[in-house]
């Protein structure tokens, strides 16, 4: 059987018939003996009353034989059975009459020798030696046994005496009623009709109950199969019903949460790619018609400056782009391996507040460093410079991108406090929504449409992954009245001193 349902069953198949064999096995033997006991019964029952009249009509001189105490009573029984008119052969033609149509055989025994009145079948003879009659019986007891006689076969047999006084020895002439034994057969019989009682009640109820058992089973995996199918084909199914057994409800639940999973990734990859398509499309008509524009010499002096600078930040805007998509080819890596070196943090954020200067002047927004956080000395900690870049790039960009415009502020700040170093930006833009906080660092996360105007959604994810490659972590919150504060904390390190630099 190659399908679950095949072997379920045919498991529950071999589980009925083991089960009807042993019982059939032990109900047989209980069968068999109570068979037997039933016949033994009777038997035992009839045999006192066949004695009696034994006695009552057999002739005196028989059952006393004078002063010959050791006549040998069965041999009187053969020898007058075929004698007309005699006493002996009278009573025994018409005690054979009565009997006749009897289930059983009886048999008059004295010693080793026995005459069979009416046998069960014509064949039979001789009676074997039944060692319960080895001893003598006084009236009324009753021997019980089986034996075999010739002919019949195996008998169930009960024995009392006929004479009123049993006499010595194995001498006492007795009677035997002998039935065949067929326990076995009715016991066969019986227990044919309950197995096919037993076989119908199952093809009536076990049927039906496998295939429901095998159903409970088969169909939510046939429905799991089909959703994989369905997933394998690009399409996202609809959940799946997690009832039924235990283990394959955990399956359905599984397949539900990656099916979200893989239609969740799906999404952030179609916004990606619109995100992408739809900020590709200024930097390269600025690049186009700057470029026109440097070709055809209508640009000349200091508007061929201005167009080379922006073909140049258009450029850098591309190459941000595709660091993005670096970012996403492979989680949870923020581009290539990090190159530490010591720098002063002051001197980073100012490069950054120059290098989008002319971003913020063309969008009528203010763009500055903190008044208050310079700090005396060097603020220096061990950090990879592109690194640094890229988070407060990318920071900066998303100011930007919300505080109003024109009109809009975004301050810059620097501060070192103990072996910490802050570097945060503050915009006054309309802030972020309280239930967006804990997600703003989440890939592909977009938060209020009024402040994911533009971008793929990886910007912040892009600065905690590289503040925490560089021992640290991001934060993002908002600020009192408008506006939000989106920056990391790194670990600081002590500056060099000239003397110890120069040595």
């Amino acid at each position: 059987m190659r399908t679950l349902r095949g072997r379920i069953g045919l498991a529950l198949l071999a589980f009925a018939l083991v089960t009807l064999m042993a019982v059939g096995g032990t109900l047989w033997v209980a069968l068999r003996e109570l068979h037997r006991d039933a016949a033994m019964g009777s038997l035992i029952e009839l045999t006192a009353p066949y004695a009696g009249v034994v006695r009552a009509r057999l002739p005196v001189a028989v059952l006393r034989p004078g002063t010959d105490e050791d006549g040998d009573f069965v041999e009187q029984l053969r020898s007058s059975a075929g004698k007309a008119g005699d006493e002996l052969a009278a009573f025994l033609e018409s005690f054979e009459q009565d009997v006749d149509q009897a289930a059983f055989s009886i048999i008059f025994v004295q010693g080793d020798s026995s005459y069979i009145l009416n046998p069960a079948n014509e064949t039979a003879s001789r009676l074997p030696q039944v060692p319960q009659l080895d001893g003598p019986l006084l009236r009324g007891q009753v021997a019980t046994g089986t034996t075999q006689i010739e002919g019949i076969g195996d008998v169930l047999y009960a024995a009392t005496p006929i004479v009123r006084e049993p006499r010595r020895g194995r001498d006492t002439p007795l009677i035997l009623l002998a039935a065949a034994d067929n326990s076995a057969a009715r016991a066969t019989a019986d227990l044919a009709r309950a197995l096919a009682v037993a076989a119908l009640l199952l093809l009536i109820i076990g049927i039906p109950l496998a295939l429901s058992l095998s159903r409970s089973v088969t169909r939510p995996l046939r429905r799991l199969s089909e959703a994989t199918a369905t997933v394998a084909k690009g399409k996202v199914p609809e959940p799946l019903p997690t009832g039924g057994p235990a283990e394959v409800a955990e399956a359905s639940a599984a397949f539900n949460a990656m099916a979200a999973e893989v239609g969740a990734t799906r999404e952030a990859q179609r916004q990606l790619l619109a995100d992408i398509r739809h900020d590709l499309r200024t930097p390269l008509t600025v690049i186009a018609g700057f470029s026109e524009a440097l070709r055809d010499g209508t640009a000349t002096g200091e508007v061929a400056v201005r167009a080379a600078d922006a073909i140049s930040d258009e450029a850098g805007r591309l190459e941000r782009m595709l660091d993005d998509l670096d970012h996403l080819t492979v989680p949870g890596v923020a581009g290539p391996a990090l190159r530490p070196e010591t720098l002063d943090a002051q001197v980073v954020t100012a490069a950054a507040v120059e290098r989008f200067a002319p971003e913020a002047e063309s969008r009528g927004q203010d763009l500055r460093v903190a008044a208050d956080h310079g700090t005396a000395g060097t603020v220096s900690l061990m950090a990879d410079r592109d690194a640094l870049d890229r988070i407060l790039g990318n920071i900066v960009d998303n100011a930007l991108a919300h505080a109003p415009s024109p009109g809009g502020h975004i301050v810059v700040e620097c501060r070192h406090s103990g072996s910490l170093i802050t570097l945060a930006v503050t915009d006054d833009g309309p802030g972020i929504p309280a239930a967006s906080l804990p997600h703003v660092f989440d890939r592909f996360y977009r938060a209020d449409p009024s402040r994911t105007r533009r971008g793929s959604g990886l910007g912040l994810a892009i600065v905690r992954d590289l503040a925490e490659a560089l021992g640290g972590d991001a934060f993002a919150e908002n600020v009192d009245g408008a506006g939000a504060r989106v920056g990391v904390i790194l670990p600081a390190m002590a500056a060099p001193s000239r003397d110890a630099s120069a040595t």
